[in-house]
């Protein structure tokens, strides 16, 4: 038996095919894990203060970018950052980690675009408005924020549904009218209700 089979063979065991067996069927390897666990907990804790700020900004943005795309892109990240203030404090003093802005239908994401559109800065922006419920409510309050935002929008992408002519006319007349000087992508998706015609 070679060193390597006698190694695995001893401390994961083998079934009757050969196949090394999971490591939590020796109480050896059970064993070397806890002591291994508790010398990296008593020598190798790592306190966040010792790595650089841009390593962390790296993992945090890494954080907000890995989620599937039925996820908000803050559904990681705003929980590690408030683990510590620290961390708190090297996330709000990134504003790349604040340009992606969402608003639905629910009130708390048109006051956490605001919120992320003050930490961004004067980074560029990637905005997705999906308003399919009462819009005749927000109509005014989305023109206001694309046109505070519009010369740093990079990629907008917008479903709305209108169920007025004049909010329709509304909407155009003034979404048009604005300069989406760095605006690299552009994706719209409008329903438009027959009005009584």
């Amino acid at each position: 038996m070679s060193p390597t089979t006698a190694a695995t063979s001893s401390c994961f065991g083998t079934d009757v095919c050969g196949v090394a067996s999971p490591p939590t069927a020796s109480p050896l390897f059970a064993k070397a894990s806890i002591e291994g666990a508790k010398e990296m907990e008593d020598n190798h804790a790592i306190n966040i203060s010792t790595i650089p700020p841009e390593l962390v900004i790296n993992i945090l943005e890494y954080l907000r970018s890995d989620n599937a795309s039925s996820k908000s892109p803050y559904t990681d990240l705003l929980p590690v950052t408030q683990t510590s203030s620290q961390l708190r404090q090297t996330a709000l003093s990134a504003p790349s980690l604040w340009s992606t802005i969402e608003i639905n239908d629910k009130p708390s994401s048109f006051n956490f675009a605001k919120l992320c559109l003050a930490r961004s800065g004067n980074h560029k922006l990637d905005i997705s408005i999906r308003v399919l419920k009462k819009i005749e409510i927000k109509i005014k309050g989305l023109l206001a924020l694309l046109e505070y935002a519009s010369s740093r929008i990079r990629s907008l992408s917008m479903k709305l549904s209108f169920t007025g002519p004049e909010q329709w006319d509304l909407w155009w007349d003034s979404w048009k009218a604005l300069q989406y000087g760095a605006l690299e992508d552009f994706n719209l998706e409008m329903t438009r209700h027959l009005f009584g015609v």
